[in-house]
């Protein structure tokens, strides 16, 4: 079975948020979860818009 997974979260909401600006004051690099784990920071039309491409590429793969 293929799968797609498409995390979205909210910074705001969690505790990450306070983390990164103290990192960012001090000019120190974003923590991230994992060393291979990359952050992309998006506008709330931008994170629609990769839903919709996701959903697309999904249905084109599994040909509903």
């Amino acid at each position: 079975m293929d799968t797609l997974t498409l995390l979205l979260h909210n910074l705001s909401d969690t505790t990450l948020f306070p983390l990164f600006q103290k990192q960012l004051q001090n000019r120190q690099p974003l923590s991230v979860t994992h060393e291979e784990v990359t952050r992309f920071f998006m506008t709330i039309p931008e994170a629609t818009q990769l839903v919709l491409q996701a959903s697309l590429i999904q249905e084109a793969r599994v040909g509903w």
